[in-house]
């Protein structure tokens, strides 16, 4: 039963008005005569809706107690009153009054303005807290773009976030269309989303990709009081890290399949080679040097040597290939593998090493075979022979400071990069440069069998370090390989061989030109694993 309070000066209207309002099964908790009265009344008893007549005697008239309740109290009130004239009720409408009702009065009439003001107050105060909602979500602390928008597209408000995200202020971006913000085919694709919520008044969920960026979105139709799809709301996740992350867990388990029957390949043909090498080798006891028998069979022991080393990776995959871990200067190692992998070849080295570069602790036969499979993919992307430039730096990941794209524990890393000048990599061939057997060679025993970045991917991994890709056609490409560091440091008496272009590139032993020159803008790809 909702609760009003009457007020009106004279006692017979009053009367009757209690009479009708307690008929119609209202409860009447309070009755006043002035304007003042009616103030002090509110305030204690709280009604639920007060009818108040406009002219009173006092200090205080109908308009300005209605006016001291609605700022101070926010309860509707209806006036009573016996003029009707547009001067009068147009000083009246500055209380923001919730209804009228014109004496004398009529049952029906009191009514439909007890009801429509209740109704009016009510729906005001759902607005007030829909909004009031609307804004603790645009302004919680989260980096999810949300946004209000028009059936139109019109952006009626937005988040930080999502102005962080489009590059703009508030103020600047309310009142754009959202679509014509978006690429072309982002746009289009979340206007269908956008289209379909409204049409459906069901929350749409949805995903998409846009500008190498992958986003998981939500579309919630906002009704108005009629049922209506007035505004769509939308709240969208930037998901580009649990994308990667998804595909380096398929990635690695393609890789640990494959590693089972590697494994039991390699077994069984490491068995037959020994017979072939074993026969081999006792032919040769019956044949003597210089005879074209004795150098066919040399040729024969060759070949088989190369097969069993071709067996090597394969144990490379399966767990049987489980690193022989020993404290290495991964700047020594990494001069000497790559200088021995490119010797006598037409392509220049240059090396650039932090003078404090941790210690890593690695199976050193394995992390050759990782270097010079980088080295040589390298040499084959620059025909030409140009630099290959190989860097090496500290970095410590901390646990709070995530860094994107790197799925790395907490800890000290050593991050070496290995630099080249050659064409890139086309974009369709990211997916797939670290999948056994997959080169853009020609296929033959002398351009390899692809799976040089295969082996150097199982042997990083089995050392829980990472290696990713970043490349871009017409300029370049770069492998970074993340190695977890020692505890202990390189003694400080030890010094890196730092040639003087290095001295001059690398000021203080800590400026790496690879970071900072521009080599990869940002549209080139990258590919991690």
């Amino acid at each position: 039963m909702f609760k009003i309070i009457a007020v009106d000066d004279e006692a017979p209207i009053i009367m009757q008005l209690e009479e009708r309002l307690t008929g119609m099964g209202y409860d009447v908790v309070g009755i006043a005569s002035s304007g003042e009265e009616a103030v002090t009344m509110s305030k204690d008893l709280r009604p639920d809706l007060i009818l108040m007549d406009i002219v009173m005697p006092g200090e205080l008239d109908g308009i300005a107690a209605a006016d001291i309740i609605k700022r101070e109290l926010d309860i509707p009130v209806v006036f009573l009153t016996a003029y009707a004239d547009d001067e009068f009720i147009k000083k009246a409408k500055n209380a923001g009054p919730f209804g009228y009702i014109v004496k004398p009065f009529q049952e029906g009439q009191i009514r439909a303005a007890i009801e429509v003001g209740l109704h009016s107050k009510e729906a005001e105060r759902r607005l007030r807290d829909s909004e009031a909602v609307t804004r603790a979500l645009l302004n919680a602390p989260t980096d999810d773009l949300i946004l209000l928008i028009g059936g139109d597209g019109i952006v009626l408000d937005l988040n930080v976030a999502a102005t962080r995200r489009i590059g703009r202020g508030i103020d600047d971006i309310r009142g754009l269309n959202l679509f014509d913000l978006l690429h072309t085919d982002a746009g289009g694709f979340t206007k269908s989303k956008v289209d379909e919520a409204i049409r459906t008044g069901k929350h749409i969920r949805f995903e998409y990709e846009h500008l190498g960026f992958w986003y998981d979105g939500f579309a919630y139709p906002v009704l108005d009081s009629k049922g209506s799809v007035a505004k769509v709301a939308l709240f969208v996740r930037d998901i580009t890290e649990r994308k990667k992350m998804e595909e380096e867990l398929l990635k690695v388990q393609k890789l640990e399949s494959l590693g089972v029957l590697a494994g039991g390949i390699a077994h069984d043909f490491n068995n037959i080679l020994t017979a072939i090498i074993g026969n081999i080798s006792l032919a040769q006891m019956y044949a003597k040097p210089g005879e074209k028998i004795y150098k066919i069979l040399e040729q024969a022991e060759k070949a088989s040597l190369r097969a069993k080393e071709l067996t090597q990776r394969f144990i490379t995959f399966s767990k049987g290939g489980a690193p022989k871990k020993k404290k290495v200067s991964i700047s020594e190692l990494a001069r000497e593998s790559v200088s021995l992998a490119l010797s006598g070849l037409n392509v220049r080295c240059e090396f650039f090493f932090s003078d404090d570069l941790w210690e890593v602790k690695i199976d050193e036969g394995q992390m050759r075979q990782v270097i010079n499979a980088l080295a040589a993919n390298a040499d084959e992307a620059m025909p030409e022979g140009e630099t290959i430039r190989v860097f090496g730096e500290n970095i410590a990941i901390e646990a709070k400071k995530a860094v994107p794209g790197l799925p790395l524990r907490e800890g000290k890393y050593i991050k070496l990069s290995f630099q080249d000048q050659g064409k890139g990599i086309p974009d369709e061939y990211m997916s797939k440069i670290f999948d056994p057997y997959f080169s853009t060679k020609k296929r033959g025993t002398q351009k390899g069998m692809g799976l040089g970045l295969s082996t150097a991917y199982s042997i990083i991994n089995k050392h829980n370090g990472h290696i990713s890709i970043d490349s871009e056609v017409g300029v370049g490409t770069v492998v970074h390989v993340y190695l977890p560091a020692c505890e202990e440091e390189i003694p400080g008496n030890v010094e890196s061989e730092v040639t003087a272009l290095e001295k001059k590139i690398l000021p203080g032993g800590g400026h790496f030109p690879l970071m900072d020159a521009g080599l990869l803008s940002r549209k080139a790809r990258t590919h991690s694993l």
